[in-house]
């Protein structure tokens, strides 16, 4: 049986195929000798998880706040600027608190894996 038998459907905007191209020709590599060899070099990077599912309300209930401000301002030309200010600063508030929590995530997940190399 052949050792590499797990086969992988790879889609790449033209750009990104370039880039790929190019670093191949580069390394003077066949397209697999050269994905694998990336595969094999690179660092597993732990990404921080954070709980999507309510940023995603979050935000969406901002979009829908954002929408419904230019559906006013496309129908009547007037723009409430308390409104506009309250809604920045509400969307401003949880993107913060996105990426506060993605960054204590990924300290935790920086902490860990120091752990794991001291041991």
């Amino acid at each position: 049986m052949r050792k590499r038998n797990r086969e992988i459907l790879l889609c790449l905007s033209d750009k990104d195929f370039e880039k790929l191209e190019q670093g191949r020709n580069a390394a003077s590599m066949t397209r697999q000798e050269y994905l694998l060899d990336l595969v094999q070099k690179l660092p597993l990077i732990r990404c921080p998880k954070p709980d999507t599912a309510k940023y995603q309300d979050l935000f969406n209930k901002d979009g829908k706040r954002i929408n419904e401000m230019a559906h006013h301002f496309n129908a009547t030309g007037q723009i409430d600027i308390a409104d506009y200010v309250s809604c920045m600063n509400t969307l401003h508030c949880h993107m913060s608190q996105l990426e506060e929590e993605i960054t204590k995530e990924r300290r935790c997940i920086d902490h860990e894996e120091g752990d794991e190399d001291n041991t």
